[in-house]
């Protein structure tokens, strides 16, 4: 069985989405054809065709201003 989603005009945060698990939801979202956000406490090198937002995920203030700056 195969899932076809078409998320063209969405854009999804993906923490933890330069490695790993979320590494692979991120393309899986690209695929999709979504646009795709990551974020992680390291800046890093994002996957390809995504942007990435240095961001402690346990830090209120600063989820509140990454969710503000990507939407």
């Amino acid at each position: 069985m195969s899932l076809v989603l078409d998320l063209s005009g969405r854009v999804v945060l993906v923490t933890g989405g330069t490695k790993g698990i979320g590494l692979g939801i991120s393309r899986a979202f690209l695929d999709a054809g979504a646009t795709v956000v990551t974020c992680s406490r390291s800046d890093v090198e994002p996957p390809a065709g995504t942007t990435h937002h240095v961001c402690d995920v346990r830090d209120p203030e600063a989820v509140s201003a990454m969710v503000a700056d990507v939407v």
